[in-house]
């Protein structure tokens, strides 16, 4: 059974590209099983600063079992301090389409534009690593970018995404950005702005 219930850690040492299990702290562990329960599962996504992967977490009688590399993402090495999160349903829905349309015809393609975005930007904690996600719908490839961050994140365009990460300042703050997504050999752009709020 699909748990949806929200979960979020970090990893307590090196994930390697192919490790199947999630190196979480004891008590972070102790708090996955019991949430996914008896043969329980959940998507989760793993972020650091370069890469994200969604993987899926199955509860197998009281041992976390992890498949890697899932909806179109890949299979990598994580440092120690990688941010483990619950997918959201929107963003695992978006991912799929995307997988999904990906070169899936022959002949003559129909290229959906990208209209959409999915935001994953969780309020970053004063001092503390943070990492956030936009995700664009419409056919690949999809060019996309970032303006107007603060000076302590930084940006990474991978596939359909923007990955975010930094460590968040002391001070209390919120900024607002700006994004751009753009395919079908340039005849469709997409644009929108969302906010990066740190809580003291």
């Amino acid at each position: 059974m699909m748990v949806s219930e929200y979960f979020s850690a970090y990893t307590s040492a090196v994930m390697q590209a192919g490790d199947n299990y999630l190196p979480l702290c004891r008590s972070a562990e102790s708090d996955l099983v019991k949430l996914l329960g008896e043969d329980g599962y959940t998507f989760l996504s793993i972020l650091d600063d370069t890469n994200m992967e969604a993987v899926k977490v199955t509860n197998d009688h009281g041992t976390l079992v992890v498949e890697r590399g899932l909806e179109g993402t890949k299979a990598v090495t994580h440092p120690e301090g990688s941010c483990v999160k619950s997918v959201s349903p929107a963003i695992l829905a978006a991912i799929k389409d995307l997988v999904c349309n990906y070169d899936c015809c022959s002949g003559d393609c129909v290229c959906a534009p990208v209209s959409n975005h999915f935001i994953e930007l969780a309020p970053a904690k004063a001092g503390q690593q943070w990492t956030g996600a936009i995700l664009f719908d419409g056919t690949p490839p999809v060019t996309c970018g970032v303006g107007d961050l603060p000076a302590w994140v930084s940006a990474k365009a991978q596939g359909s995404a923007i990955i975010l990460s930094g460590i968040a300042p002391a001070k209390a703050s919120e900024t607002t950005i700006s994004f751009a997504a753009t395919n079908c050999s340039g005849t469709a752009v997409h644009t929108g702005t969302a906010k990066i709020v740190v809580s003291a």
